[in-house]
């Protein structure tokens, strides 16, 4: 599982190019996290690769799903 926090700077790096990489090397789990907008995008591994994202907001408490128990509770995040 990888987490990226979106670069103000250059959010492509992040939507496009480490969400390719990540995906060619099989991470079975990507997270881009983006505090300006404050969602999150959880990509999963599948056998054709990453599906959709799944779209959660600063509001949510997102499973984490490569773990049966864990889930991260944004909202008590101080971000």
């Amino acid at each position: 599982m990888i987490v990226e926090v979106v670069s103000a700077f250059n959010p492509r790096n992040d939507y496009i190019k480490k969400l390719n990489l990540y995906e060619q090397f099989k991470v079975k789990e990507y997270w881009i996290v983006n505090p300006m907008k404050k969602n999150i995008f959880v990509y999963t591994l599948t056998d054709n690769g990453y599906d959709a994202p799944n779209s959660y907001t600063f509001q949510d408490k997102v499973k984490v799903n490569i773990y049966d128990n864990l889930e991260i509770d944004f909202n008590s995040i101080d971000i």
